[in-house]
């Protein structure tokens, strides 16, 4: 595959065609449609129209229940993990002070006269 037809386009074309000349890939671009459309179709009949066993609406139900509790579970969770961080940097601050505390008294201490 190393001949000169394969490698793309090299060079400028050695003919001017105008926009009006290409040809549009009607069918590509119908096939995609279509597939949209079928898609659509299906996901409408297995929804609303299917006939479903009393089961399968139970479970389903049940499946929109357990959806629910995980997103309630999750909230829970970044609620629990928003105020164990907020509680973390309230402790390092308070840390910090007393750090801060401790190196002014010891500073005091040192510049005081009782130590030398």
């Amino acid at each position: 595959m190393t001949e000169t037809n394969c490698k793309g386009i090299r060079e400028e074309s050695y003919f001017k065609i105008p926009i009006e000349r290409v040809i549009w890939p009607i069918k590509h671009t119908c096939i995609g449609i279509g597939n949209q459309i079928q898609k659509i179709f299906v996901d409408i009949v297995n929804i609303d129209i299917e006939i479903k066993s009393p089961k399968e609406i139970t479970l389903r139900e049940q499946h929109g229940g357990l959806d629910k509790n995980i997103y309630k579970v999750v909230e829970e969770r970044e609620m629990w993990d928003n105020r164990l961080l907020n509680w973390k940097t309230e402790r390092i601050q308070e840390w910090e002070k007393q750090i801060q505390k401790r190196i002014k008294q010891n500073l005091d201490l040192w510049d005081d006269e009782k130590c030398w």
